[in-house]
């Protein structure tokens, strides 16, 4: 891992380095495409003192990691973004990602709402340098955004269900029974509050 131990002050230069994802040719000119539309698959990393910062996912341990600028193993570079200028000393950044490493984990790492955007985001955030621009967290916060419904919609698919499909008790001569094919269900009421 990196480290920033010169002892530099600032104000040092922050610029957000932007890869395609994987670097395949099909993400490459998927990219070209969508980057004109305002969104895109991205990595970022976050370079400041001559070091790029990113976050990744690991099993053990933080996914916090560095490499050498416009390096990102496993990406193809595509752009650079001026973010200004830290006030913070190479001592102080380096206080920063160590407390950044502590809350992001890799075995936290998740596609749509904990990668490499978010924590660039944070990063300059702490950097005091600002927000990402939207078209960077596009596809994350719409991945996101898709997801929570998707989960939404999965548990209200399942409280219908519940609520029509699930056996009922009757009475039969003095006894209660499970009903059990849906010609003989005695409906529940749909709990208006469900939403699709």
């Amino acid at each position: 891992m990196g480290s920033l131990c010169g002892g530099e002050s600032g104000p040092a230069p922050v610029v957000v380095r932007i890869y395609d994802v994987s670097g395949s040719t099909t993400v490459k000119y998927f990219n070209k495409v969508f980057r004109t539309l305002g969104t895109g698959a991205f990595h970022a990393g976050v370079e400041v003192y001559g070091s790029e910062w990113s976050f990744g996912h690991t099993e053990n341990g933080t996914g916090v990691f560095s490499c050498q600028p416009r390096t990102a193993q496993s990406h193809h570079y595509r752009e650079a973004i001026q973010m200004g200028v830290t006030q913070f000393s190479s001592w102080e950044v380096q206080s920063i990602l160590e407390d950044m490493m502590e809350d992001w984990k890799g075995r936290e790492y998740d596609i749509l709402r904990k990668n490499c955007c978010h924590f660039a985001e944070q990063f300059c955030l702490k950097l005091g340098v600002g927000t990402l621009p939207t078209w960077v967290m596009n596809m994350s916060g719409a991945g996101s955004s898709i997801g929570s419904s998707i989960s939404a919609l999965k548990m209200n698919v399942a409280a219908v269900k519940n609520a029509f499909w699930a056996p009922k008790a009757r009475e039969v001569g003095g006894r209660q029974q499970q009903t059990s094919s849906p010609k003989n269900q005695q409906y529940g009421r749909l709990d208006p509050s469900l939403t699709f």
